[in-house]
């Protein structure tokens, strides 16, 4: 089974730093009412779904178009699904200012999202290169 790359392990790293980095700046500063002690919880939870996840996707890239779009579809809406869970248990079981942390969340899942979908894609090229 293949492993996750050197490259995007550090790419994940650098972003999840920078994502860390502005979250704790707009914490401490504008947005302190707002704070909730699940906030950095989250962006492990999204970092580890996002490393589980690309793991299974380029595990896929190496068999055929048809699986590789199976695996594809099937692996985001799982991601999606978790996902949905987490902020489910949120919203049930802590209920401190839920608005701002779905409004956290999204945000953060959508800057992950767009990282996978870029960091897959260039996994592809270089399959096709190969």
């Amino acid at each position: 089974m293949k492993t996750l790359s050197p490259q995007y392990l550090r790419k994940i790293i650098s972003l999840s730093a920078l994502v860390l980095f502005v979250t704790i700046a707009l914490f401490v500063s504008v947005l302190e009412p707002f704070y909730s002690h699940i906030i950095p919880i989250t962006q492990l939870f999204i970092i580890f779904t996002s490393l589980f996840f690309h793991h299974k996707m380029t595990g896929a890239l190496t068999k055929s178009n048809i699986q590789f779009n199976t695996a594809f579809l099937s692996t985001t809406a799982l991601k999606l699904l978790f996902n949905i869970l987490f902020i489910s248990f949120y919203i049930g079981f802590i209920k401190e200012n839920v608005k701002a942390f779905v409004v956290y969340f999204l945000l953060i899942y959508f800057i992950y999202l767009i990282f996978d979908v870029k960091s897959i894609l260039f996994e592809m090229k270089i399959k096709k290169s190969e």
